[in-house]
């Protein structure tokens, strides 16, 4: 049993740790919205790096009062070509990346046909 199991009840989350983010499309689909679990790590110590097709969200955070280190390294691999930009902000222990798309996608209609 992993921790996210073991302590599902206590926490009333939208994700857990093992499955580190969150993904969504904005209200009018132009940007698909991954949102970070970065709870205890400054916003300033948050960085996004990418190398090929591979997003790299780090952070570090030193807690001077307890010498504890709080850290996040999450690597999550994207089809650039779907992407035409990326922006980001931390906020309440979540880190958003906001993925503006190439194109919005197109809705696919499916009709049923008589045979």
């Amino acid at each position: 049993m992993n921790f996210d199991d073991l302590f599902s009840g206590f926490f009333d989350r939208d994700f857990y740790e093992s499955t580190k983010y969150k993904a969504y499309y904005n209200k009018d689909k132009t940007k698909v919205i991954f949102v970070f679990n970065t709870l205890g790590i400054s916003a300033d110590d948050i960085k996004i790096n990418f190398d090929k097709d591979i997003m790299h969200v780090i952070g570090k955070t030193k807690v001077e009062e307890t010498g504890a280190t709080n850290s996040v390294d999450y690597k999550l691999r994207l089809d650039m070509q779907e992407y035409k930009g990326f922006e980001f902000d931390s906020r309440d222990g979540y880190t958003y990346v906001y993925a503006t798309l190439a194109e919005a996608p197109k809705k696919v209609e499916v009709k049923r046909v008589e045979r």
